[in-house]
């Protein structure tokens, strides 16, 4: 019953459809997942459901990387917003685009085999190029902001 009543809780009135998919799936894998590790029992849940919103809102939002947000999960301390505890971790999303384009750029260098691949049409190889940005910045970047930077300066066209 703890389980139904936290998605309850967490969808609230925003009933919409995604939002009720994205909060039972991180309830489902995420949530409990973390209530198995700790060994809590089934009616103790690790977080609430006010947690748990503001988990959704800063990833939807844009302020934390569902990355961050799986990371957020097991450090935060009873009560404590996500994206507070994602301050306290320094894992709030980036902002400075600039930081973001230089990652976005050492990759490229380090790299020069997977850009030859993308160049050549092998468009997996692009996922290695954010894959390495990513890991420069921390895990910290906005995926969709890595992909668009790396296009750009592959394609010359910096913005």
């Amino acid at each position: 019953r703890e389980v139904a009543d936290l998605f309850e809780a967490t969808v609230g009135e925003r009933a919409e459809p995604e939002r009720a998919r994205q909060s039972a799936n991180w309830i489902v894998n995420d949530v409990m997942g973390l209530q198995r590790v700790r060994g809590l029992p089934p009616e103790t849940l690790p977080m609430d459901a006010a947690q748990l919103r503001d988990l959704l809102d800063g990833v939807e939002a844009g302020a934390l990387t569902a990355r961050a947000a799986k990371e957020v999960l097991p450090a935060l301390a009873p009560g404590e917003l996500p994206r507070a505890a994602a301050g306290r971790l320094n894992l709030l999303a980036m902002d400075d685009e600039a930081a973001v384009r230089e990652a976005a750029r050492e990759a490229l260098a380090a790299l020069p085999a997977a850009v030859a691949d993308y160049e050549a049409g092998k468009t997996a190889a692009l996922g290695r190029l954010i894959g390495e940005t990513m890991k420069r910045t921390g895990g910290r970047a906005k995926p969709d902001q890595v992909r668009r930077l790396l296009l750009a300066e592959m394609s010359g066209e910096v913005e």
